[in-house]
């Protein structure tokens, strides 16, 4: 079974937005197929229809999202990464609570899933492989750090629009 919490988002008090593509946003809207979004609903979808398709593994799922920390990006693309890095972490870590978290420093946004007593495996790395087109569409990459004693840290950064 698996455990969405954290049903009220926090919010974050210092953090500002700003455009960063030197050209209006309408323009570079429809130039891109970007629109701007909270991505801590965008993580909610996610944690959603993950908990709703898989079955079993015990998993609780945490969205740590600030509420109020938007992006601008191409949302489909975006949804899609996190479900695949999501699935991912979740696959190797049966009975583990995984925290999905994130930050943005100037325009470059930090998506984090931290995932205790998960411990980094070749389904992975396969997996990642397999969503590396999709993190460069945006401008992303992908950082994956792990240790027997606290569990896997996985980091994606993009560019935030």
């Amino acid at each position: 079974s698996y455990e969405l919490t954290r049903s009220v988002p926090m919010t974050n008090e210092v953090h500002e937005f700003y455009m960063f593509s030197g050209q209006d946003e309408d323009a570079f809207n429809s130039e891109n197929g970007s629109t701007c979004f909270p991505l801590y609903t965008c993580a909610g979808q996610v944690i959603a229809t993950l908990t709703s398709a898989v079955q079993g593994g015990g998993h609780t799922l945490i969205n740590d999202v600030y509420a109020d920390l938007y992006v601008c990006t191409h949302k489909e693309t975006l949804t899609e990464i996190l479900t695949r890095l999501c699935s991912a972490v979740m696959m190797i870590s049966a009975g583990s609570i995984i925290h999905i978290s994130a930050k943005s420093i100037g325009n470059i946004t930090l998506i984090h899933f931290k995932g205790d007593h998960v411990l980094f495996s070749r389904e992975l790395t396969h997996r990642l492989q397999q969503t590396e087109a999709l993190v460069e569409r945006l401008g992303g990459c992908i950082t994956v750090s792990n240790s027997r004693q606290y569990g896997i840290d996985l980091a994606f950064t993009f560019v935030n629009h």
